[in-house]
């Protein structure tokens, strides 16, 4: 996760065969993470075929286990998200119906995931430009998702630079933008979705924007 958040793809790619080496090569979970952290190299460079043949193996060991395939096919969506060559309600669509399908088979998300999941849809919808519809799913204080910090601080932090900027919600893009400072130079990429959404400095960007910040 170091090496692909400084761009260095190199290092990523010797950590990834240092993971499917012994001991941890032999193990269910090592197989996954190597699976998946393959497919984010390949999301780096835009192939989504490329990113779903490397992640095959996570998505089978994930389904004979009480893992599921919900991480992987949430992988997907994302992906498709940050490709942009999707219209943005299909992505709102393929969304709610993973959601769907993991909610029918009884599955549990983590505390925290889902407010997560709300901002992602928040984004999607303002993307699509149901502005209205982006701000009433995320709560009150939009900004209080930043305080979980660390793997879903960050994702929390590239949906709402987004709605912050779409919205025009200066208060939201100003917590966001501090929250993201300490990024800049890096790439925003964390474990659950395991998809390099771009640049910290583009989403410090898109907050500049709605602040008016141009010069930022």
């Amino acid at each position: 996760e170091v090496a692909l958040r400084t761009g260095d793809l190199s290092t990523a790619e010797d950590a990834i065969r240092l993971l499917e080496s012994a001991p941890f090569g032999r193990t269910v979970q090592g197989q996954i993470m190597a699976s998946v952290h393959r497919g984010a190299i390949a999301g780096v460079g835009a192939d989504l075929p490329a990113m779903r043949a490397a992640t095959v193996l996570a998505r089978r060991l994930g389904a004979a286990t009480d893992i599921g395939d919900m991480p992987f096919a949430m992988m997907d969506v994302s992906h498709r998200h940050v490709f942009g060559r999707d219209d943005p309600a299909d992505l709102e669509a393929a969304f709610a119906a993973t959601a769907a399908a993991f909610s029918l088979a009884g599955g549990r998300a983590p505390i925290g995931w889902g407010p997560v999941g709300l901002a992602l849809m928040a984004a999607l919808a303002a993307e699509a430009g149901e502005l209205e519809g982006a701000q009433k799913l995320l709560p009150r204080d939009g900004a209080s998702l930043l305080r979980w910090g660390g793997t879903l601080g960050g994702l929390a932090a590239v949906f709402l630079s987004e709605v912050a900027a779409a919205c025009a919600l200066p208060e939201l893009a100003d917590a966001t933008y501090r929250w993201l400072e300490p990024a800049s130079g890096q790439l925003m990429y964390n474990a659950g979705m395991w998809t390099v959404f771009g640049s910290a400095d583009h989403f410090l960007g898109r907050c500049a924007s709605a602040l008016g910040r141009i010069d930022d």
